[in-house]
């Protein structure tokens, strides 16, 4: 008989960056490019697990991202298969001790794609030791992961039997202690599950704002229909009829920090991408940071390219500029590729 419980395994990765200020030096000395963020270092291979290889992303002048100027982006990419995860990405200094530290919630990582901080250190914080800048990353993945079908199978019904009951919980308003106010209309829930799940709605029911007198939450930005699915996926884990709501909601869901339901906005719109929204849904991951969805229109644009530059719907022009020169440099290297291939 076994007792206790595994919560989660942690990963820790050091990434040592010889002769940082050379090292950079020499990139640009080696690759001259007219903007700086363009430039790229990649760590080694790392190894999660048999699936599972990362590698770092460290952008010295950041990463072409807008208010990035003057600071150190870095990131972590799924080079091969995907995982669940909580990141933690800081500096060391000689003594061991973790500076500039950034802790992304449990969300999942996708093959190919990376997440991380454009803002992760200014340039004028990077501490070097001995000439060198070390990077550090802790990893921690789900035990379910490890576990053979037939636990996942049963897991996965006893969650969902809980998931269904917390549901009926919200729609009941039973036993409910806050009350969200929008377009006159009333919204009940439960302040411990809500702020469990919602950093930000957790330091709204902590402080005294005017937002939140007598458990009242007064929502203006937000639609009702938005905001219900929005906690339904607090209490549930999911979202009805997200095909009328996605767009609100992945914006209520960054503003309230809320990734898993992001991730899940993200993708159902990239799940639809076409000619005519493609631009509409750049502009928007732009804006809010989507990066997953942001990375899909990119590529969804660089490997229909034809079809989407003949689509009366397509105008480039209404794409920022940022983002713009990041879709043609995506298009100008499916080409290349295709002329090698």
């Amino acid at each position: 008989m076994t007792e206790g419980e595994i919560k989660l395994r942690k990963i820790v990765f050091k990434w040592v960056i010889q002769e940082y200020t050379a090292t950079v030096a020499a990139a640009i000395a080696k690759n001259p490019i007219p903007h700086p963020e363009k430039l790229k270092l990649k760590s080694p291979t790392l190894i999660l697990n048999n699936s599972v290889s990362l590698n770092f992303l460290l952008y010295p002048h950041g990463n072409d991202k807008r208010d990035t100027s003057g600071y150190v982006s870095v990131f972590l990419q799924s080079s091969t298969g995907s995982f669940k995860g909580k990141v933690s990405y800081y500096i060391l200094d000689c003594n061991d001790t973790e500076i500039c530290k950034h802790t992304t919630p449990h969300r999942l990582f996708e093959k190919g794609l990376y997440r991380g901080y454009p803002k992760f250190a200014r340039q004028s914080q990077l501490v070097l030791v001995g000439g060198n800048l070390v990077i550090g990353c802790d990893v921690e993945t789900d035990p379910e992961e490890l576990q053979n079908p037939l636990v996942k199978m049963l897991n996965s019904s006893i969650l969902e039997k809980k998931l269904n009951k917390y549901e009926q919980l919200f729609e009941t308003k039973a036993y409910s202690d806050v009350k969200f106010i929008m377009q006159g209309r009333e919204i009940h829930g439960h302040k411990s599950i809500i702020a469990s799940q919602s950093p930000v709605l957790a330091a709204m029911f902590e402080s005294k704002m005017k937002e939140c007198n007598d458990n009242v939450v007064d929502i203006a930005d937000i639609s009702y229909n938005v905001m219900y699915e929005l906690l339904r996926f607090i209490y549930a884990g999911k979202v009805k009829e997200i095909e009328n709501v996605a767009v609100e909601l992945l914006i209520a869901s960054e503003k309230y920090m809320i990734e898993e339901l992001k991730t899940l906005c993200e993708n159902y719109l990239s799940s639809i991408l076409s000619s005519k929204n493609v631009v509409q849904y750049l502009n928007l991951a732009e804006l809010h940071n989507a990066s997953l969805l942001k990375d899909k229109g990119i590529n969804f644009i660089a490997q229909y390219a034809e079809t989407v530059a003949d689509s009366p719907h397509f105008d480039v022009s209404e794409l920022g500029k940022v983002i713009m020169r990041e879709v043609f440099s995506s298009v100008a290297k499916s080409k290349k590729r295709k002329l090698n291939d």
